[in-house]
């Protein structure tokens, strides 16, 4: 069974890159999240049907974890291939005043996007 791992990196201007090597994935593999930076985080578009219960789901923020920590890994539920791609925003979780430091009573962060994303499979992108 394979494992699938997408790496959301960020250097130190701020510029990111997602990378994958995807181009179909089976009922059973998994996929894991990494990132080089502690507030990274995904945004499903569609449901990833992943089996464990405390997996991505869609429309739901995903904190990828601590600085070049996993998240995951988490099993596929059904094949994946080109036609029926499942895609993802990557982004920042950040507080909502844009400030690094919460105001008194904030405590829920905000995904900021990257406006960029990736699916799985990555089919070339």
């Amino acid at each position: 069974m394979a494992v699938i791992q997408y790496n959301l990196k960020v250097d130190k201007d701020g510029n990111y890159k997602v990378t994958t090597s995807v181009v179909e994935v089976e009922e059973g593999d998994k996929i894991q999240f990494r990132s080089n930076v502690s507030n990274a985080a995904i945004v499903y578009q569609q449901d990833p049907a992943f089996k464990e219960p405390d997996a991505p789901k869609a429309g739901e923020q995903c904190a990828i974890g601590t600085r070049n920590s996993t998240k995951g890994p988490f099993t596929v539920a059904t094949t994946l291939t080109a036609a029926n791609r499942v895609n993802f925003k990557c982004g920042q979780l950040v507080p909502p005043s844009n400030n690094p430091k919460p105001k008194p009573g904030e405590t829920k962060l905000k995904f900021k996007d990257w406006r960029k994303g990736q699916g799985t499979p990555d089919v070339g992108n």
